[in-house]
């Protein structure tokens, strides 16, 4: 029984080059928008009064501005960008459950920047159907 157990080679997950790319993309496009929402969450809350008046600048009307809503929103923001960047990392080496993590918050991000109806979010949510799209034909290459 032991001769039949050396005889067994344990290759390891060949993970393709485009997976490997998309993950690099990946991780640099989510961390610029960590980054991102880190930068308007300083301002925030350390000029409260600068950030307001631009918030209300290009509204009619003057805004209430909650700091806990924007700490919790901002929180959940960066929620939705580090857990993809895991999850690319995860596909990297070839593993499929990598995937599941980037899926589940990048389609909250597209959900949201569709919902914006603006055109520079609704670009950024193709963008990320474009990856989502391309870590899905790899998927028959993870283990």
């Amino acid at each position: 029984m032991d001769e039949s157990l050396e005889n067994i080679e344990i290759q390891p997950t060949k993970v393709p080059q485009a997976v490997k790319t998309l993950a690099i993309f990946a991780y640099i496009g989510n961390a610029f928008w960590a980054i991102m929402l880190v930068v308007v969450l300083v301002w925030a809350l350390v000029a409260i009064e600068s950030f307001g008046r631009f918030i209300t600048q290009s509204s009619t009307e003057r805004l209430y501005f909650e700091p806990v809503g924007l700490i919790v929103g901002m929180l959940v923001g960066l929620v939705i960008c580090i857990v993809p960047i895991i999850g690319a990392a995860m596909m990297s080496k070839g593993k499929k459950t990598g995937f599941w993590l980037y899926l589940i918050p990048s389609l909250v991000w597209i959900i949201l920047n569709f919902a914006s109806g603006q055109t520079a979010n609704i670009i950024v949510a193709l963008i990320t159907v474009g990856f989502t799209v391309g870590f899905a034909t790899q998927l028959k290459h993870l283990k």
